[in-house]
């Protein structure tokens, strides 16, 4: 779904923070993902705003919260951390670690091959405990790797 920033438009994902669904007219709580979150960041401001369209503006999202500000203070590489499987894909699922951090954990960095189903091992809602292998502040990611299950 596109978003514009000042003038420019970007590619994002929306996720409801607090609920299933906004009806016209309500607001709530989204947590927002770029695909070129690299291009994007430095246009984030807290306060600022972002337009969510199609082809015509459906919504305005107000930027409460930059997580990524205050990132070195949050988590660090090396660091072993409680976390639950949140969504599961081919070969990768999210976790949120301990304090709402959201992080991949790739089918390699659980002992399977690259393209192994990542799902064959891991389900969703399951708590695993994690080491956190990178902090990349340029595409705001964050990797781990399986230290144990349960």
């Amino acid at each position: 779904m596109p978003c514009k920033i000042d003038d420019e438009y970007f590619d994002c994902q929306l996720d409801m923070a607090d609920r299933e669904c906004l009806n016209p007219g309500e607001c709530g709580e989204v947590q927002v993902s770029f695909a070129r979150i690299d291009v994007v960041a430095s246009l984030i401001q807290v306060d600022g705003r972002c337009e969510v369209c199609n082809l015509h503006p459906i919504g305005e999202l107000l930027i409460t919260a930059d997580p990524w500000v205050l990132i070195a203070d949050t988590i660090v590489e090396g660091e072993i951390r409680k976390a639950v499987i949140s969504r599961i894909g081919w070969t990768v699922g999210c976790v949120v670690i301990e304090g709402g951090i959201t992080a991949h954990l790739r089918s390699q960095n659980i002992g399977l091959t690259e393209w192994a189903e990542i799902g064959h091992v891991l389900t969703e809602g399951m708590t695993v405990t994690v080491r956190v292998e990178t902090v990349d502040q340029l595409t705001r990611q964050i990797g781990v790797s399986l230290v144990e299950q349960g």
